[in-house]
């Protein structure tokens, strides 16, 4: 309830009508106001075995000729996929992710989800990566006033440290 999805539809809402995007779930919650450009994919989050999941999705996704490409929220079964879609060619990624703070979820959100779904990743090769592949982390939790509100926004390749918005907000 920090607010995670209802930044990610505000956030969808500045894509350009005429981007192509694509987005993969396993709960429908994104909100796409791109009527004609747009696709959805539904992944199922209580299969064992799913006779599709996420890499196939990603993959054909790859074939659909994506600008944009939403995961929803990142969990053990997606990370490893959607860290390969990050090394695709198609800049525009977004997802939601569960962490204490912006650089926690690339120094231990993803590290985290990629070693529980059983692969094998060194951990400072993995933050280099995604402090070259992502342009900005943006952290969203609840206030002192208990209201959602933003209260970090980072730039990993730009800025060593996240930008704390608690104080200038108040």
């Amino acid at each position: 309830s920090s607010g995670k999805t209802t930044l990610l539809n505000a956030l969808v809402k500045s894509i350009p009508a005429g981007k192509r995007v694509l987005c993969v779930e396993d709960t429908r919650e994104v909100d796409l106001p791109h009527v004609r450009n747009r696709k959805f994919y539904v992944v199922s989050r209580n299969e064992a075995n799913p006779n599709v999941g996420y890499a196939e999705v990603f993959d054909h996704m790859m074939r659909s000729h994506p600008q944009i490409i939403i995961a929803g929220e990142l969990s053990i079964r997606n990370a490893y996929p959607a860290l390969l879609l990050m090394n695709s060619g198609h800049r525009g990624f977004m997802c939601t992710l569960h962490a204490n703070s912006a650089r926690m979820a690339l120094e231990e959100g993803f590290y985290q989800r990629i070693t529980l779904s059983g692969r094998a990743i060194i951990k400072r090769d993995l933050v280099e990566y995604l402090q070259g592949a992502i342009d900005i982390v943006i952290q969203c939790g609840l206030g002192p006033d208990g209201q959602r509100r933003v209260l970090e926004i980072w730039e990993p390749g730009r800025d060593a440290a996240p930008e704390l918005l608690g104080a200038a907000a108040e």
